[in-house]
């Protein structure tokens, strides 16, 4: 995919993040942040949660490096955040992984996705989603890049 086109992808994609968050402006907004820093195709979440934690103090964010929701305590953070914030909009980002590189690049779906399929039982979470799908046959070095520009297009619309 090349550069322009990859570009305007994500443009649409925070623009669709953008009109949800403007729809739904009066209730509490969470960012669930699905993911594991210490792995390069699963560390998407983990990095927009700790950018987003400096820039903007408007959502709740949970995920991270100090406390990242992984397959060992998903369930148990999904509870929390359901019960603490019942009527608020959920907003799951996460990685998904693909073998495929013209099938990597981010999706942003008004729909709930299935949060890691196969490692729990319960099938969706959350009111909106941002997910990167990730080609892992890829150069890592060329998937960080990528994975970069995607983040700082995120946290510079959300940091207004």
């Amino acid at each position: 995919m090349t550069t322009n086109i990859y570009s305007k992808l994500i443009d649409k994609s925070v623009e669709d993040l953008n009109k949800f968050l403007l729809k739904e402006k009066n209730k509490e907004i969470v960012f669930f942040c699905v993911g594991n820093h210490k792995i390069w195709y699963d560390n998407f979440s983990s990095i927009l949660s700790e950018r987003l934690k400096q820039k903007n103090k408007k959502f709740f964010i949970y995920g991270g490096k100090q406390f990242p929701i992984v397959p060992d305590n998903l369930v148990d953070f999904m509870n929390f955040v359901e019960k603490k914030h019942s009527s608020a909009k959920i907003v799951l980002i996460d990685n998904c992984r693909t073998f495929s590189r013209s099938e990597s690049g981010i999706l942003v779906s008004k729909r709930v996705a299935t949060v890691a399929a196969g490692y729990v039982n319960k099938k969706s979470f959350g009111d909106y989603s941002i997910l990167l799908k990730v080609d892992i046959t890829e150069n890592p070095n060329e998937f960080l890049a990528k994975q970069e520009f995607v983040i700082n297009k995120i946290v510079n619309a959300l940091a207004v």
